[in-house]
């Protein structure tokens, strides 16, 4: 991380008077940034943001107090509003000031001690926050890793624990957040049919928005809410506004974490403004105008592919806005970084600890902000500079 600091790949400050979604300033250079996760660009659609002045204005700057005292009344309105995205009732939604907070309200209080969690090896670390925050209050709590996406490693962990777990929660993402790639959710489905005791936990923070349906996410967009699953999003990232919310297949869960959840308790709430940005992404979801947007941004993706098989770039076709070019050792991806940055793009390095040593390179992601010549100039740009490799 701190040599990552010293080349100028994280911990940077955009220096622009005013943002308009597709370019970011950094060091007086102009650049197109592709690392921006607000895949829809809902962030400077006007209604969003009228939505947050006038939540400022009817609600004030903050509501300063805990949600288990009393709550501004945007909060029930946007959970209703929720709840119809997500097609489950009012009292199955809760939102909370982020997804990672999400997760150390859900799971430390429905992970019961006889329980064993499998995490999937890429599941988002905050997942892993939380998992660690409940091995510190429960020691009789198991957590055991499994390789990326082997559902048949996982069966075969059913098999073996099924005598001495009460439930076994395997934790995932619906689409994970460094390669873009998904969950094999129709089987994983099956497999809660099959098995009693598997119950699934979903961070779908990068499914949200841009999939079919109402942008209800990735993971509802592929299967139903089974009854043995919980889901975590983002009210941020595609969504454009604020915070996160949890999504339970019965209100008897729901309840609980109400209840029980700590940072339910002790931390303060999304505020008025952004709960007014947030009320008003919920009612561009619930218009015809998502799927407009959501086709926009398929074109692009597709778009995107089309360019990276024509130019021989080495990364797998991705359903989602999020592209990783594997590069191999840290001082490739260094100099494809830093001519990239010198013509004007902006985007993730993935480098260690986040990735192997051996397996770095670059994640960019594609928004509604982006025009194709955009996408275009970039995988020629990308393309170009591998080719500098095999010389």
């Amino acid at each position: 991380m701190t040599k990552g600091i010293q080349k100028g790949y994280c911990y940077l400050s955009v220096e622009d008077d005013e943002l308009n979604g597709r370019t970011i300033k950094i060091h007086g250079q102009d650049l197109i940034n592709f690392g921006s996760g607000s895949y829809l660009g809902l962030e400077t659609d006007r209604r969003l943001i009228d939505g947050a002045i006038e939540g400022a204005l009817r609600y004030g700057t903050q509501f300063s107090s805990s949600r288990a005292y009393v709550a501004s009344g945007q909060h029930s309105e946007l959970e209703a509003l929720l709840a119809q995205i997500f097609n489950v009732s009012a009292d199955c939604v809760i939102v909370l000031p982020s997804t990672t907070l999400a997760h150390m309200s859900a799971i430390p209080v429905t992970i019961e001690s006889k329980d064993v969690i499998v995490l999937d090896r890429h599941v988002h670390n905050t997942v892993r926050m939380a998992v660690n925050l409940l091995k510190s209050l429960e020691n009789s709590v198991e957590a055991i890793e499994i390789p990326h996406n082997r559902l048949d490693i996982l069966e075969q962990k059913i098999k073996e624990l099924r005598n001495r777990a009460s439930r076994i929660w395997y934790m995932i993402d619906g689409i994970y957040s460094m390669h873009g790639d998904i969950s094999p959710l129709k089987t994983l489905e099956d497999m809660l049919n099959d098995y009693e005791q598997l119950y699934v936990y979903v961070d779908d923070a990068h499914g949200m928005s841009w999939k079919r349906i109402s942008g209800r996410g990735y993971t509802l967009d592929t299967i139903k809410l089974h009854s043995k699953m919980v889901i975590a999003t983002s009210l941020n990232k595609s969504f454009g506004a604020a915070g996160g919310a949890l999504v339970f297949p019965e209100k008897k869960w729901s309840q609980r974490v109400r209840t029980c959840g700590e940072p339910l308790i002790f931390t303060g709430p999304i505020q008025p403004p952004l709960l007014g940005a947030c009320i008003a992404s919920a009612k561009v979801h619930l218009s015809d105008e998502i799927r407009t947007l959501q086709s926009d941004l398929l074109t692009r993706i597709k778009y995107c592919n089309e360019l990276l098989k024509k130019y021989n770039v080495p990364i797998e076709e991705s359903i989602a806005p999020i592209f990783f070019v594997r590069v191999g050792k840290r001082d490739k991806t260094r100099f494809l970084a830093e001519n990239l940055r010198r013509d004007g793009y902006y985007f993730n390095v993935a480098t260690f600890p986040a990735v192997s040593p051996e397996r770095t390179g670059i994640r960019f992601t594609v928004t509604l902000h982006h025009s194709l010549e955009d996408i275009q100039n970039l995988i020629e740009a990308i393309a170009s500079y591998l080719k500098e490799f095999d010389r």
